[in-house]
């Protein structure tokens, strides 16, 4: 999978930062295992791409949805955004979609 280094979400350009690990994470979300992080205010997403390629899909696609719902204020919990992202991959991948 090619990663941009910036996408458009939104009509907001969003910066895509690639990391070896997950050292860029706080503490607490290291250790949870976490790989991926959207700060809105930074217009950022920062991936950790030491993973399986069905799984940095996957984060990627979540932190696309993280970043979509806080820009519209939608209010989808962690448990939803995460099954939007694996269903979405998933879809996408299977269909074999192209836009």
């Amino acid at each position: 999978m090619r990663i941009p280094n910036k996408l458009n979400i939104g009509g907001i350009n969003v910066i895509i930062k690639q990391y070896k690990d997950n050292a860029f994470l706080p503490n607490n979300d290291k250790r949870n295992g976490l790989s991926g992080s959207c700060d809105y205010e930074k217009l950022l997403i920062s991936l950790a791409v030491n993973r399986p390629e069905p799984l940095i899909s996957e984060i990627l696609l979540h932190e696309i949805i993280e970043f979509i719902n806080i820009h519209y204020n939608i209010n989808l919990n962690h448990d939803q955004i995460d099954m939007i992202g694996v269903t979405l991959r998933q879809v996408l991948h299977d269909s074999k979609l192209v836009f």
